[in-house]
């Protein structure tokens, strides 16, 4: 008995131990990319002496993965002062101050990164995109014609437009599937595919009807969406999935794979799964040309620029070709992503490596013989210091939408509509 009794105390005691240490505590849901846990445990062990250095750095980082880029430079600015700081952090701060649109004193931390870093050719590059913000750029004329959309956003994540049979379709954290929890990333609901229609049809400028959930078949129990669709009743969606087999540090992987479906008398047949998704690597946000035989994806699959890159396959004979990498024009050691093919065969995309203002910025690009000539960023006020991305016209239209989590919006990223501005072709200055 008196044994039990010991062992029984000896449990509890390492147990209070384990409980009374919030930084591994906090440590363990980063792992689980669990970071709303995280900063929660991690707040309130910043106040206190013992875990104060040791806590900074990891909420900036929560901060940082959640793109909450607002707090992450709250916090990197704190890290960077602390005994022993790593220049990562100044990298990071840089970017932060970057995205909340501090050009100057972001430029100033990418040069004292580089001064840290030298081989690192990202701190002298961030910097010359500060310098064109905030030099050669400050007038340009704007192009397009930006505002908010009454009844589509929430105050949590809406992204991705696209469109079909005249609605609005994009993808939302709102958990209009009641059967779903929330997943610990940001503390939200898990992502569905949604649509909304207008209150005139077809005149996307104009008010919208409120959300509805799109169609149950791409409504799982995890991450669906965004979809996008072709003129041919083909519709391809990105679905999250979690690797229960393969595991890397006792820690379950998530990845994008792509599924499709054919719309046939007013029903969506099977789902089929996309024949290059694979557990070894992420692919998703795919976008299709019109009469449905380009397809252009996101993927982080070997042979790559970066992080994500973009990649592109030809169907002929009703088979896809193998994935070709649409090179360094398009793709940087960065990430690029949500691409979209418009009617007239131009593609957009967002990237964080090339050229631009912060975060992600839109870019475009003229199909021309069978390719796409080098992007261009489609300027202010489209793109914003925030992270810009999903953009995609209406069709056969000079007006669409795209997403953005700048200020001012319901939620975290929220949908706007743009329309181009008919402006005397000298003022309006492309960017190089």
């Amino acid at each position: 008995m008196k044994k039990s009794l010991f062992v029984f105390a000896a449990f509890i005691l390492i147990l209070s131990s384990i409980r009374a240490n919030p930084i591994e505590r906090a440590i363990n849901k980063m792992k689980l990319n669990n970071y709303s846990t995280a900063i929660k445990i991690l707040g309130k062990a910043v106040i206190k002496a013992d875990y104060h250095d040791n806590a900074i750095p990891l909420l900036a980082e929560c901060y940082r993965l959640q793109n909450d880029q607002v707090n992450a430079e709250k916090w990197y600015r704190l890290a960077i002062k602390l005994p022993g700081a790593i220049p990562e952090w100044y990298y990071y701060e840089a970017q932060a101050l970057r995205s909340t649109g501090d050009y100057i004193k972001a430029r100033e931390m990418f040069l004292a990164y580089a001064d840290l870093q030298p081989e690192d050719p990202r701190g002298k590059t961030f910097a010359s995109f500060c310098e064109n913000v905030i030099g050669p750029w400050k007038d340009r004329f704007p192009a397009f014609d930006v505002k908010t959309v009454a009844n589509i956003n929430s105050p949590e994540s809406d992204f991705g437009p696209s469109f079909f049979s005249g609605q609005l379709v994009f993808a939302s954290e709102r958990n209009l599937n009641m059967d779903e929890n929330k997943y610990g990333w940001r503390g939200k609901g898990y992502v569905d595919v949604v649509n909304a229609r207008p209150n005139a049809p077809h005149e996307f400028w104009g008010d919208m009807k409120s959300a509805k959930l799109f169609n149950e078949k791409f409504n799982k129990s995890y991450h669906d969406g965004p979809a996008v669709f072709a003129e041919n009743n083909m519709v391809y969606f990105t679905r999250t999935t979690v690797d229960r087999k393969k595991k890397k540090d006792n820690i379950h992987a998530n990845r994008l794979e792509i599924y499709y479906a054919t719309f046939t008398d007013g029903k969506w047949g099977p789902l089929q799964p996309f024949f290059l998704n694979s557990s070894e690597y992420s692919v998703g946000y795919p976008t299709l040309s019109a009469d449905g035989n380009t397809i252009v994806f996101v993927s982080d699959r070997p042979n790559g620029y970066g992080g994500t890159d973009l990649w592109v396959c030809h169907k002929k004979d009703g088979k896809w070709s193998n994935p070709e990498n649409l090179g360094s024009d398009f793709n940087t050691a960065g990430n690029e992503i949500f691409p979209s093919i418009q009617s007239d065969g131009t593609l957009m995309f967002s990237s964080d490596g090339l050229p631009g203002y912060g975060g992600q910025d839109i870019f475009s690009s003229k199909s021309s013989n069978s390719y796409w000539l080098n992007p261009e960023n489609v300027g202010i006020p489209i793109n914003s210091s925030f992270d810009d991305f999903g953009i995609n016209y209406a069709p056969n239209d000079q007006s669409g939408f795209f997403t953005s989590n700048r200020p001012g919006g319901e939620g975290s990223d929220d949908i706007y509509a743009f329309r181009e501005l008919e402006t005397p072709e000298q003022e309006i200055t492309k960017l190089q």
